[in-house]
């Protein structure tokens, strides 16, 4: 069907029949293979091939219901790493070529393998390590990884809130709310953004979060998705219900702060107001500092 360095321009799922899988080490005997099946494809569809010492090293049988190939489309559409051949008497194979996978499944594709990477990052931070397995391997299936720079909004306030944001490297700032621009807490690495709309029913951000280092890379999920992959977890969900009413109540009490502060500061005729915020917020375990 194909050999070594064929262009891995396409995939196969057996339907019906075996396909034989093959690896050949020595380079001068893939060049000679390959001249041969293109001089001579007469040789090459007869089975005398699978007999031949020539194919290689067999690395194994597959059965119907089995898909191959795959993984040279997945990166980038690279020359095969092994030779395939057909087995039985006969075989039914479902062909997906370059131009259906680009429609279609490059970005499941893609996806599949960052999902395996998103699952063991969510589970080093401490937000998510008493969690059920399933429920991380079924939100982080969900899940996608965003790039953003500084200055952009990971939520805006009164904008409809849609996601859920959990930071994994860089910063997002939380801000200010009505009458102050302060800066109210800090999200780092293993950080959540948007739960506390989510476990208080609320439709719109209530604050601006604000990436506020040059690049923040996070993991980002729909709210609807986060509520299907956690709904069975009732002890995840009062965990993570706990901690967003903590948040909540820590964001008001430094919001309170903040706007007394200014109204001392424009009674006082002061200058600029300032930024520096006193005490901040754990976001990743969920524990209040209030120095």
């Amino acid at each position: 069907m194909f050999l070594q360095e064929d262009p891995g321009d396409r995939f196969y799922i057996i339907l019906e029949g075996s396909i034989r899988l093959a690896i050949q080490n020595q380079p001068e005997t893939v060049v000679r293979m390959r001249l041969e099946r293109d001089s001579y494809p007469e040789k090459f569809c007869k089975e005398d091939w699978l007999r031949d010492g020539d194919i290689g090293k067999i690395l194994k049988d597959l059965d119907k219901g089995t898909a191959f190939g795959e993984l040279s489309m997945i990166n980038n559409y690279q020359n095969r790493t092994t030779s395939c051949f057909c087995c039985s008497d006969t075989a039914q194979l479902c062909v997906v070529d370059k131009s259906l996978y680009e429609d279609t499944l490059k970005l499941y594709h893609s996806n599949k393998a960052d999902h395996m990477t998103i699952s063991k990052t969510l589970m080093s931070f401490p937000l998510f390590t008493a969690w059920n397995h399933e429920t991380i391997q079924d939100l982080s299936d969900k899940m996608s990884i965003r790039t953003f720079q500084r200055g952009f909004k990971v939520g805006a306030k009164r904008k409809p809130f849609k996601m859920l944001t959990v930071v994994v490297k860089g910063e997002v700032v939380i801000v200010g709310g009505r009458g102050t621009d302060a800066i109210l807490s800090r999200v780092g690495p293993g950080g959540i953004v948007g739960d506390i709309e989510l476990y208080n029913g609320i439709k719109n951000h209530c604050l601006d979060s604000v990436v506020n280092s040059s690049e923040c890379v996070c993991y980002q999920v729909h709210k609807e998705d986060f509520v299907g992959a956690t709904k069975y977890d009732t002890e995840t969900n009062e965990r993570m219900r706990s901690h967003a009413n903590d948040k909540m109540k820590f964001h008001s009490e430094r919001w309170r702060i903040e706007r007394k502060k200014e109204r001392k500061r424009k009674r006082g005729g002061a200058g600029e107001k300032e930024e520096k915020v006193k005490g901040s917020v754990d976001l990743n375990l969920g524990i209040l500092d209030k120095n």
